[in-house]
């Protein structure tokens, strides 16, 4: 009898089971959610909250109005009643009459009783105040102004929930569409391509080596082909952002009622105690995402290109360099690197062993300035051994060669930029 399809997968000994396809669409409801969730929220906090409070500080129009009545509104709270003072009020705009209870644009409540009852007594029946009525409705108007930032703060907790599913979403879209069932549709298509039959013909004698159409499909502006970086900061800077977000607004909303419960003289110690460690999280996260950015905009941007690609053992090529920012260097590694790796299973587990197995060493350079707009620019030359592996992918081995480069900087941390090349088998007019 057939089991259905669990949800999400798991890991049993040595298989998974479940779909990756549900588990990929659980994903994908889980971010969509977050993020319309966040645009929903982001409207009411908006349309509710932000905009009255602005409107109310920026474009009420002042008149004078008469107190007529006034009273203590209570209302019934979690652990206690909830007060708010309400003034019944006589104004006229154009000619019209207008009476309502009001007081602020908030309508919020309190529970501090006294604090309360003291913005109420600073209100007399009979005599005259200023008061802000609404242009766009007369029929809407406030006895007191000023900013609810409570409202603007609260902002940031949808916007955190939607950084974080699009992020998600996006980050879905990126690696659904590099599936490797994707890849070997595209696959499939480039190999009846004829406008690239010599190229095709060529790698179909070596199905283990990697192609290289993404690696070369950029013209330099020094030499032919501009390499595209490995690991990319942006999304090392989007993840901490989203990461930031979502914690910093969860510490806010709980330190603003910490906070309130404080002034009210009901203290919450409880949750006192509970946000204090938290905060240290915010601020960690806050000074981890601050990190990434400096990194990815300080530093500066790494190009690389080569004059040839993919590689050929015995041939001669050149590789220049440039490096932009602002940095003071110790030490500068470029170098072309060749490294095995090996995947194996241990006990229920599968691992990877990595090892460096060649280096081309291409420029050493130590205690140098790079200024802003003077950035660092290299032209090596240099020839592949004969002898080398060239390329290679399996399902549990691969050789894989790469530019790397390595800087230590002073005030920075250091940093490693990699760029990935394809060595093929040597020609036979080669050797």
């Amino acid at each position: 009898m057939p089991r259905p399809q669990t949800l999400l997968t798991k890991k049993r000994r040595g298989r998974r089971s479940g779909s990756p396809l549900w588990g990929a669409l659980a994903q994908v409801l889980f971010f969509a959610l977050l993020f319309f969730g966040g645009l929903a929220f982001l409207a009411f906090v908006v349309t509710s909250l932000v905009i009255p409070d602005w409107r109310a500080n920026a474009s009420f129009e002042q008149t004078e109005c008469t107190v007529l009545k006034k009273r203590l509104a209570e209302r019934p709270g979690e652990e206690a009643p909830r007060y708010r003072p309400e003034v019944l009020i006589e104004y006229e705009v154009q000619g019209r009459r207008y009476e309502l209870w009001t007081y602020d644009i908030t309508g919020t409540f309190s529970s501090d009783h006294d604090r309360e009852q003291a913005k109420l007594d600073d209100f007399t029946i009979g005599r005259k105040y200023p008061c802000w009525y609404d242009p766009l409705a007369p029929n809407r108007a406030v006895l007191k102004r000023g900013h609810a930032w409570y409202a603007w703060v609260l902002m940031l907790l949808p916007l955190a929930m939607i950084a974080s599913g699009g992020s998600g979403l996006g980050y879905m879209w990126f690696t659904w569409g590099t599936s490797t069932e994707r890849r070997a549709v595209l696959a499939q298509r480039a190999a009846h391509l004829e406008i690239f039959e010599n190229e095709a013909s060529e790698t179909d004698q070596y199905p283990t080596i990697p192609r290289d159409a993404d690696l070369s499909d950029s013209a330099g502006v020094q030499l032919a082909y501009r390499l595209p970086i490995r690991q990319s900061q942006a999304w090392m800077v989007a993840a901490t952002f989203a990461v930031t977000m979502v914690v910093n607004s969860l510490v806010a909303v709980f330190a603003v009622l910490a906070a309130r419960s404080h002034n009210a003289g009901q203290p919450d110690w409880f949750l006192t105690l509970f946000v204090i460690p938290w905060v240290a999280i915010g601020i960690a996260t806050f000074v981890y995402f601050v990190r990434h950015v400096l990194i990815a905009t300080g530093m500066g941007q790494t190009v690389l290109e080569i004059s040839g690609h993919p590689l050929v053992p015995g041939r001669h090529y050149q590789a220049w360099l440039s490096q932009t920012g602002r940095l003071k260097v110790y030490r500068l590694e470029w170098s072309l690197v060749c490294e095995e790796a090996a995947t194996y299973r241990q006990g229920t587990n599968t691992r990877t062993t990595t090892k460096q197995v060649c280096r081309i060493e291409l420029l050493v350079r130590e205690d140098f300035e790079i200024r802003r707009g003077h950035p660092l620019a290299e032209l090596r030359e240099f020839t592949v051994p004969f002898d080398v592996m060239h390329s290679f992918q399996s399902r549990h081995n691969a050789v894989r060669w790469k530019f790397v480069v390595h800087g230590k900087l002073q005030g920075w941390p250091d940093y490693v930029r990699e760029f990935a090349v394809v060595m093929m088998p040597p020609r036979q007019e080669s050797l």
